[in-house]
């Protein structure tokens, strides 16, 4: 244990715990007051590079065309997975309770851990607000709008993507095509 570290076993760490995480909490919402136009720019930017890459690859005729700027609609909703990755991998730092090794275990697993210690009842008390505090709480990094940003929201989001983004482009394209079709036959082409 570093010298001037709290020891578990007293009810001055759980205090000091608990007050770093509500700390935590506040500050969260003072880094979102700043931050969230940021990110929020980030992802319209990415969703209407992937609304213009959609429209292109469903209005064109040229085959390779439309594959090229599905590709690239793929690529835009990845990216902007990708800027989440890190916000979801901080959240698993504070909550997750999957199996790892110790160097890898969240802040929530530790303190579970600490629940097997032999403390007094001031030091117990302590330690059951402090987790009663964690298990009510969604500790991690928190958007408003999409929630807590987790591994498995990020999953999910994607696996949502995978299944409408090809669907959207089939639908569309098939829409364009039919009101192309109906304008060929009054002598006027919507896609030249």
């Amino acid at each position: 244990q570093p010298k001037g570290a709290l020891d578990p076993l007293l009810q001055d760490f759980w205090i000091s715990a608990l007050a770093k995480v509500q700390h935590f909490e506040d500050r969260l919402h003072e880094v979102w007051s700043v931050g969230a136009v940021a990110l929020f720019a980030s992802l319209a930017s990415d969703g209407s590079q992937a609304f213009f890459c959609a429209l292109i690859a469903a209005t064109t005729t040229d085959f390779h065309i439309q594959v090229l700027f599905f590709m690239l609609l793929v690529f835009v909703c990845a990216s902007s997975m990708r800027t989440l990755y890190p916000l979801a991998a901080a959240t698993t730092r504070c909550q997750s309770m999957a199996p790892c090794s110790k160097k890898y275990r969240s802040i929530r697993q530790l303190a579970g851990a600490a629940g097997t210690l032999k403390m007094n009842v001031d030091a117990e008390t302590k330690y059951i607000t402090f987790m009663s505090h964690m298990d009510r709480s969604n500790f991690g990094i928190t958007i408003p709008v999409l929630g807590t940003v987790t591994i498995s929201m990020l999953i999910s989001k994607a696996t949502i993507l995978a299944a409408v983004v090809p669907t959207a482009f089939t639908v569309a394209r098939n829409y364009l095509q039919k009101i192309n079709e109906n304008y060929n036959h009054t002598g006027f082409n919507a896609t030249a």
